[in-house]
């Protein structure tokens, strides 16, 4: 959200370069002072004031693309921050969608949409902006986003499973856990709209649905290192292991994040 927000109803659309005057107009000599400046402005956000949250989030959008267009394939691959922060926007809008109208829930459509929250396709993108060129210009750009959208499912199953427990008292069906428990017959919408937050956990803990969505999680794994041969331009066992460390620290924290 930060590198998309811009001046009007903060829909999200385009990069928002030029619309808000930048809190970092450059980068390089002025970075200290333009760090300085974001920090006063995030001292001076009051809890309750969404005006000044807006701002907050304007400066550091500014501050983000001030230090990304110093990148040497800033504007080669600006196009496709472009669309990568608008999926993961197209996310916020899914999870906003699905906990408005929980009727909506379903396992197929949540895994097209809700990988994005975790971010990994921006990150690809931003690491290959700071690349050398002839990375940008690998034949292996298609197979990277793919281990990297694989990365993407692998996070968001991780995160659920650490999370999800803190999730039900707010009603939020957003993760993976419950669109797969619905398709899975372990909930109705009705259970989910009705069930105290205690028989749901302990409807979940009976059901299987967490050692399932472990499974899919070493699917994918499985997945990543069998595009390894064939991936040239990143150690994709490397990533692997770092994704599966990813897991081991989420669920490690289970019940405390």
């Amino acid at each position: 959200v930060v590198l998309s927000s811009r001046r009007g109803d903060g829909d999200g659309k385009g990069d928002g370069d030029g619309d808000v005057p930048a809190v970092a107009a450059s980068a390089g000599g002025k970075a200290a002072a333009d760090d300085a400046a974001l920090a006063a402005a995030a001292a001076s956000i009051e809890p309750a004031s969404r005006e000044a949250k807006v701002f907050f989030c304007r400066a550091l959008r500014d501050r983000c693309r001030a230090l990304l267009r110093t990148l040497p394939g800033y504007a080669a691959l600006r196009h496709v921050l472009d669309y990568d922060v608008a999926q993961m926007l197209n996310e916020k809008r899914y999870s906003a969608v699905v906990n408005t109208t929980p009727q909506l829930i379903n396992h197929v459509e949540h895994t097209q949409y809700a990988p994005h929250t975790m971010n990994a396709m921006i990150f690809l993108t931003v690491d290959l902006m700071a690349a050398p060129e002839q990375a940008r210009a690998s034949d292996d750009l298609g197979m990277m986003r793919a281990v990297f959208w694989h990365a993407n499912v692998m996070a968001n199953l991780a995160n659920c499973l650490a999370t999800w427990p803190r999730e039900v008292p707010a009603r939020d069906w957003s993760s993976p856990l419950f669109p797969l428990a619905v398709q899975r017959g372990v909930f109705s919408q009705h259970d989910l709209a009705t069930l105290s937050v205690d028989d749901i956990k302990a409807r979940v803990a009976s059901s299987g649905v967490e050692e399932e969505l472990l499974g899919l999680w070493y699917a994918r794994l499985a997945a990543v290192v069998e595009m390894a041969p064939r991936v040239a331009a990143m150690d994709v066992r490397g990533f692997a292991m770092q994704n599966a460390a990813f897991l081991i620290t989420h669920l490690s924290c289970r019940g405390h994040i």
